[in-house]
């Protein structure tokens, strides 16, 4: 007597697909930088010196941020 015929396993296919997408904060043109005037003179206490400072570093380091973001959206 012959072995009874066994049905095929199902065949059970996955994909993965990554699809970078960039938000239009990122991928938006950054805008011009401004001029320092030709003679700037600001007076002010050292605390709002300070405060000044600290404003343009973290402009500049989320400027650095949305560069970097724009660099890899564009990979």
């Amino acid at each position: 007597m012959s072995a009874p015929v066994r049905a095929a396993d199902p065949v059970i296919e996955t994909r993965t697909v990554r699809v970078v997408t960039c938000p239009a904060e990122v991928t938006a043109p950054t805008p011009a930088a401004i001029a320092m005037p030709a003679h700037p003179l600001v007076q002010a206490t050292a605390e709002v010196l300070a405060w000044i400072g600290a404003r343009f570093a973290r402009e500049e380091l989320l400027a650095k941020r949305i560069d970097d973001a724009r660099a890899q959206c564009d990979g």
